[in-house]
């Protein structure tokens, strides 16, 4: 459908709008504020020409760059009350909840999940041709876009001036966060803002940072501006932190939803990018997050070398996964499918076996004589250790991990040895006797009651023993001291 000039008295701009076809309404709402105030019965009311996107009363937003949740409360355009608004018209939005001064002009009003402001922007810019001088690599401008401005930095790429009239790609570097999206057009004014210098196009909002004179950075950022969905997707993709639901994308890529979604699961179907779940991760976030689990991994076993890798719940939480444990879960599982990472019960490690050091190997005898020694009369954890000097704790812990030793109720290690041989000497016992009392087990054992409770429950946990009121029969077959 084409533009109704409603309203207009001048007859060439009302040919001129008669004949551009309407903007479709279908992607994320994008609405520059130009101007914040209160009305009484309305509250905080936010005005701009609505960019992209249909606003509906009652529809939730967020107002950036703060990040507030907001909704819609009411909606005039041209001075008319209306139900909804398409873009490309002025328009007037009663938000709640919302204070006076919780917004001011150069904010936005954007769909949720469209992504947060950016302080890096790729760009092509371009000079003016009566701009008085030449540009060097980098140059301090006023940046406008909207009803926003801030301070920036210009970094030319690729060359290392641009005379008047010329163009190329650049990056701009922004004192305060804007909420640019690709294709948006810009005005570059002097630091000063004495005169207008240039403007130019966004390639990638949110874009990682790219080395001035890198063929293959250039090369990439030059193949993105020609905009190819598969690009387009890829460079969202790289701007977000870890991994990325389908409407953190939709904001960046400038797409909309359907089209999105097919372009997406074509990319995961061709490798070109990775599936954490239900999240999206683009190959470079992969390789990256990939290669710090290992390195942290390593760390941490040359950190603690009688530990069996590092406990997954730890990893997880050094991580810093700021997009949640999808990529984590994801990679992990990767990581141990492909036998690079091993798994044994809640630790991760770099090989299958991890033997303790040689250099520890010692100590871990000391801390096991120490445990056969005492036999059925264990120590505790502390007491072990302090028997066995410098690293006993951590050797001790090891030797539990690994099963040689056996913590019990109370705080008590046992050797395996002596579980066994405890085992073993109850089922022999019971073949004598139909059921074992209090005082079988102490004769058997000469234990005080310290020792016996738990070994007691120990034996009923593996099966030798069956408990039955002050009894205790035959239990299932016993598998061992390991249960």
């Amino acid at each position: 459908p084409a533009v109704k000039a409603v309203g207009v008295t001048e007859p060439a701009i009302a040919r001129s709008l008669e004949g551009l076809e309407l903007r479709s309404g279908a992607g994320p709402v994008r609405l520059p504020i130009d101007r914040v105030f209160t009305m009484e019965g309305f509250g905080t009311v936010v005005t701009g020409s609505l960019w992209n996107g249909t606003l509906r009363v009652g529809a939730m937003l967020e107002l950036q760059p703060s990040g507030r949740s907001v909704r819609v409360r009411t909606l005039e355009s041209h001075g008319q009350r209306v139900e909804k608004v398409g873009p490309g018209r002025r328009v007037a939005v009663s938000l709640h909840p919302l204070a006076r001064d919780q917004s001011s002009r150069g904010d936005w009003l954007v769909a949720e999940g469209s992504g947060g402001p950016s302080r890096r922007l790729s760009v092509r810019v371009e000079l003016l041709r009566d701009f008085p001088r030449t540009l060097g690599a980098r140059t301090g401008v006023r940046f406008h876009l909207g009803a926003s401005e801030t301070l920036a930095i210009l970094r030319l790429l690729g060359q290392d001036s641009l005379e008047p009239g010329g163009e190329c790609l650049a990056q701009l570097e922004l004192r305060h966060p804007s909420m640019a999206e690709r294709g948006d057009r810009f005005v570059l004014r002097t630091a000063s803002a004495e005169m207008t210098l240039g403007g130019g196009t966004v390639i990638a909002a949110r874009a990682p940072r790219v080395r001035a004179h890198d063929p293959e950075a250039l090369q990439d950022l030059a193949r993105l501006e020609r905009g190819s969905p598969e690009d387009r997707i890829l460079e969202s993709l790289l701007g977000l932190p870890g991994s990325a639901r389908l409407e953190d994308i939709l904001g960046p890529s400038g797409m909309e939803r359907e089209p999105a979604k097919a372009m997406l699961a074509a990319l995961v179907a061709s490798g070109s990018i990775h599936l954490a779940g239900q999240e999206f991760v683009h190959p470079v976030v992969w390789e990256r997050s990939r290669h710090e689990i290992l390195a942290e991994v390593q760390r941490h076993q040359q950190e603690f070398p009688a530990r069996y890798g590092m406990a997954r719940g730890e990893l997880r939480n050094r991580m810093d996964w700021k997009a949640g444990g999808a990529l984590f879960d994801a990679l992990v599982s990767d990581l141990v499918s492909k036998a690079i990472l091993h798994a044994r019960e809640d630790r991760l490690a770099l090989a299958l076996e991890a033997p303790l050091p040689a250099s520890l190997r010692a100590g871990a005898e000391r801390v096991s004589q120490a445990a056969r020694e005492a036999g059925l009369s264990a120590l505790s954890l502390s007491e072990l250790a302090a028997r066995c000097g410098e690293g006993g704790l951590e050797i001790a812990n090891r030797l539990l991990f690994e099963r040689e030793l056996v913590k019990l109720p109370g705080d008590l290690v046992f050797s395996k040895e002596a579980l066994e041989r405890a085992a073993a000497a109850v089922e022999q016992e019971l073949k004598q006797k139909d059921a074992l009392v209090l005082e079988d087990f102490k004769g058997l054992f000469g234990l005080s009651r310290k020792y016996m409770m738990p070994l007691l429950e120990y034996l009923d946990s593996i099966g030798v023993t069956r408990r039955e009121g002050d009894r205790r029969m035959a239990g299932r077959k016993a598998t061992g001291a390991g249960g």
